[in-house]
């Protein structure tokens, strides 16, 4: 059931989010926009009447006690910028020791969550390893389980080599996070349709976060 709702002290009536309603599920009375019972079935909660309110009077249950910036108009230096920043994103293999703060890891994580997937099903969870400490006590787990159980799994050794893992391991090397000071992993529910294609946009939200 939908938890569309508009507040009229702000709403213009100026019918936008009727317009951009995918599912044409909203309709203007007394000039403001409402939602049939029936419709609010058939909301999958897109969000789309949401993003495109011009006063900010549209609310659904995603939006609940956060504040939408207003989207970037088209402008030829924004589009120089925003291209630049893309095209000069690099495959990090290197890190430097410096701490990073769990502040400023849940400043990053606050922006990545805010990625779109699909039918707006917020079912990822973010898992941090904020300390070098944290990441050498995964290797140790990681160490244990390419040890004894890694021939068993042959999705894995169909891509990778345990054995030259476990030699980098065994001699102090970080095969997985070349040495970064914190590291997240992104975890989806297996049973979502989109799961992997949600993790990797979510990913890719945090990641230019971070460069940012």
């Amino acid at each position: 059931m939908s938890t569309f709702s508009c507040n009229e002290d702000l709403c213009s009536g100026c019918g936008t989010c009727v317009f951009v309603c995918p599912k044409h599920l909203l309709t203007l009375e007394d000039r403001h926009p409402v939602m049939s019972e029936e419709n609010a079935d058939k909301c999958t909660e897109c969000g789309q009447c949401v993003a495109f309110c011009p006063e900010g009077a549209a609310e659904q249950e995603i939006s609940e006690g956060k504040t939408l910036g207003p989207s970037l108009a088209y402008d030829i230096k924004n589009k120089a910028i925003i291209d630049g920043a893309l095209k000069s994103r690099r495959s990090y293999r290197t890190f430097a020791k410096r701490p990073v703060s769990p502040a400023l890891i849940e400043e990053i994580l606050e922006v990545a969550n805010w990625a779109p997937s699909g039918r707006n099903a917020r079912f990822l969870r973010w898992i941090v390893l904020p300390t070098p400490a944290k990441i050498r006590e995964f290797n140790q787990t990681a160490l244990n389980w390419l040890v004894n159980e890694a021939s068993e799994d042959s999705a894995f050794i169909k891509h990778y080599n345990p054995q030259s893992m476990i030699e980098l391991l065994k001699n102090g090397k970080d095969p997985f996070f070349c040495g970064a000071p914190a590291a997240i992993f992104l975890v989806g529910d297996k049973n979502q349709r989109w799961g992997e294609i949600d993790c990797a946009i979510a990913a890719t939200y945090f990641n230019l976060a971070a460069e940012a």
